[in-house]
């Protein structure tokens, strides 16, 4: 594990490196880059390898360019990785800025750690020029073979919307192998609109597998839990809940 200060992606950033930023599902840039991954999901070929479905436009049609680029995915998140992957397989790719839709496929490649299903988040790296400060998308990482008992996670944060100051509630489930998960830990993560997750507290299920805890509102942003693998069960984590603050 990294310290957030000291990790590849921040080195890289510094080294002359810019991430877009996703707003929920979606980034801009002063190209007027909007970008998404497709299905919030990330596909796992091996421990070693993630191929990420991005859909984006950029650009403009009378001043088409090709944009180097530098994905990144981190699990179970930026705040602390675990496994991440900086570098497209073949080395940075391009994206085609004409002001049209494109979807590309780009593969990343673990510089440390490895992944396993489960969290994650993703970014995008703009190779030029310095722009900008790293913040990510949660996906899924889903796709590896694994003998171990499967875990799904549910999440409801509400009211929706909120007043600043006023109290939000969080509640989910846990099962296994679609039977409720009882004493299982579950951590609490908040990701401000155009920031990367930041955990919240510590949660353990109830016998009957449900999460409960409460927060004072104070920024719109996203709610996601994730529990932590074991030898027998595969990490967990849930989708994205967004409160808006007002």
């Amino acid at each position: 594990m990294l310290p957030k200060t000291l990790s590849v992606l921040a080195a890289t950033a510094l080294a002359g490196a810019t991430l877009a930023v996703p707003s929920s599902a979606s980034a801009t840039t002063d190209r007027d880059l909007r970008w998404s991954v497709q299905g919030s999901r990330a596909v796992l070929t091996s421990p070693d390898y993630a191929e990420i479905d991005f859909a984006y436009t950029c650009g403009t049609a009378g001043a088409p360019e090709d944009v180097e680029v530098g994905p990144a995915l981190f699990q179970p998140v930026y705040d602390t990785p675990t496994g991440g992957a900086f570098r497209g397989q073949e080395g940075f790719p391009s994206f085609t800025c004409d002001g049209t839709p494109h979807t590309q496929v780009v593969v990343l490649r673990a510089q440390y750690g490895t992944f396993e299903n489960g969290s994650g988040e993703v970014g995008l790296l703009f190779r030029d020029p310095i722009n900008g400060t790293p913040t990510f998308q949660h996906v899924r990482l889903e796709g590896l073979a694994d003998p171990r008992a499967a875990v799904a996670v549910s999440i409801n944060a509400t009211p929706e919307p909120v007043k600043k100051g006023r109290t939000i509630t969080v509640k989910g489930t846990v099962t296994r192998d679609g039977k409720a998960y009882a004493k299982k830990k579950a951590t609490l993560w908040f990701a401000r609109d155009n920031r990367d997750a930041t955990k919240v507290k510590n949660v353990t299920s109830s016998s009957k597998g449900t999460l409960r805890t409460t927060v004072k509102a104070s920024r719109s942003g996203t709610f996601f839990w994730v529990t932590g693998s074991t030898s027998k069960t595969q990490q967990g984590t849930s989708g994205v809940d967004r409160v808006k603050v007002k």
